[in-house]
């Protein structure tokens, strides 16, 4: 389907660094409107990048002789695409666009194949490292909700829940998942850092952080045991 549409070359600017003696190829694309949110590339070939704005449209794009144009574009909501996840085994991607669902949308169609929700906004999505058939979900309502996403398009549509965990006082902001020890790490606006085993609804443990409240993003180096969260304070 990507090859037979027309695509537009993109790119704005290309410039060459040297960092440590190391030449750096800088490409910057003329991507959306309103400017770029969240972005994919966990595309097996490493050729492709979907990118979600914040004019709520989401973007495709392919590397081609050393440039990247623009394959097609989706609009999916009049909100900001905050989170988008790639599925590889369903050809899928599930996008959440701050409201209450989330879109699951087929690849080769382009068709939105179906609206998670529960009555509730998502505010965080997250892969699962503890269990790679499965997403984690932060929401306004306080709950982590761990969705079945299995192995084909049919468990994602009828989405099953595996668990929720109830804990924080208000919305979640962040969701870190450690493989290693089988463990989650949350935070929220209650400026909370809650820790839970996974599978066990229950919190085993957690720590008051004024700064937990200010989160707009984390991530998780499993090499170091290292949580790394950024706020909106100017700090990391």
């Amino acid at each position: 389907l990507f090859q037979k549409l027309s695509t537009t070359a993109i790119e704005k600017e290309r410039t060459l660094r040297t960092v440590n003696g190391t030449r750096i190829n800088h490409i910057f694309l003329l991507s959306h409107i309103k400017g770029v949110n969240c972005f994919d590339v966990s595309s097996k070939t490493s050729l492709s990048i979907i990118t979600g704005g914040l004019n709520g449209t989401v973007k495709f794009w392919n590397k081609k002789y050393n440039t990247f144009k623009i394959l097609c574009s989706v609009k999916i909501s009049n909100k900001a695409i905050c989170d988008i996840i790639q599925i590889s085994k369903s050809g899928t991607i599930l996008i959440n666009h701050y409201g209450n669902n989330v879109v699951v949308l087929d690849l080769i169609t382009l068709k939105i194949l179906k609206r998670l929700q529960i009555g509730k906004f998502f505010t965080i999505m997250k892969k699962n490292t503890c269990n790679p058939n499965s997403i984690l979900l932060g929401c306004s309502d306080g709950f982590i909700y761990d969705w079945d996403i299995g192995t084909g398009t049919l468990k994602i549509i009828l989405g099953i829940l595996n668990q929720k965990y109830e804990g924080h006082i208000g919305p979640v902001n962040s969701i870190i998942s450690d493989y290693t020890h089988n463990i989650l790490i949350s935070t929220g606006r209650d400026k909370k850092i809650r820790i839970w085993n996974y599978g066990i609804p229950y919190q085993t443990g957690q720590i008051s952080r004024s700064f937990a409240s200010k989160i707009v993003g984390s991530t998780y180096v499993h090499k170091l045991s290292l949580c790394i969260f950024q706020t909106s304070l100017n700090k990391v």
